[in-house]
């Protein structure tokens, strides 16, 4: 019975081990901070807050974020839970620091790109943990409300919105690049044949 239990214990430390494993890839050091910046409303208003965040980490005024004045920053906003980055962390939010400059820092425009990034991730691992674990993680509410609970649905839904719009913006800056385009070279190619019958009729008046 002994020799029982002991097995039956074993095998439960193992299913919490794996468990564990399961989920801690459903976790980032910076989630207090997409938690934080969650409660946006429209793309514009992500990126204002997203502008405001960067002039809020720089404080020293040099328009770029080393891995130093990052961890600096991000202790400094003083978030419920403390977010506190390793250099591995760094590695991992700026891809091998693809997603930054080669001396490892972070202009503004790259510093949008990683946190729309990061908002992302954000997103696809609160859909994953809340349909595993069957409770609301988005917002810091719980309740047990699954992947249907109000939170939940409002803040996927906002954030769809939020993708559609970039998606519209993209798309007309496209149409709008390929019209100017368009314009420009048929503008050129009207100036090439309008000029050429005006000159045909001064030389051929000219010469009557």
């Amino acid at each position: 019975e002994f020799l029982k239990a002991a097995d039956v214990e074993k095998m439960e430390s193992e299913k919490v081990r794996q468990a564990s494993m399961e989920f801690s890839h459903l976790r980032s050091p910076l989630d207090p901070l997409m938690k934080q910046l969650s409660n946006f409303f429209t793309s514009g208003d992500f990126s204002k807050q997203i502008t405001d965040l960067f002039e809020f980490l720089d404080s020293d005024h040099t328009e770029k974020l080393d891995f130093r004045s990052f961890c600096a920053g991000l202790e400094a906003l003083r978030l419920k839970e403390p977010i506190h980055l390793s250099e591995d962390d760094y590695n991992d939010i700026t891809e091998g620091y693809s997603l930054c400059s080669p001396d490892g820092t972070m202009t503004s425009e790259q510093f949008h790109m990683i946190i729309r990034l990061q908002m992302k991730l954000y997103v696809q691992r609160m859909a994953t943990k809340t349909m595993t674990s069957g409770s609301d993680h988005v917002g810091g509410m719980g309740g047990g409300g699954g992947g249907g609970s109000p939170t939940f649905v409002v803040f996927m839904l906002k954030y769809l919105v939020m993708a559609m719009d970039e998606v519209v913006i993209h798309v007309g800056m496209d149409k709008e690049s390929k019209m100017a385009q368009r314009g420009i070279h048929g503008s050129s190619r009207h100036l090439i044949t309008d000029a050429r019958p005006r000159n045909f009729e001064n030389n051929s008046g000219g010469s009557t």
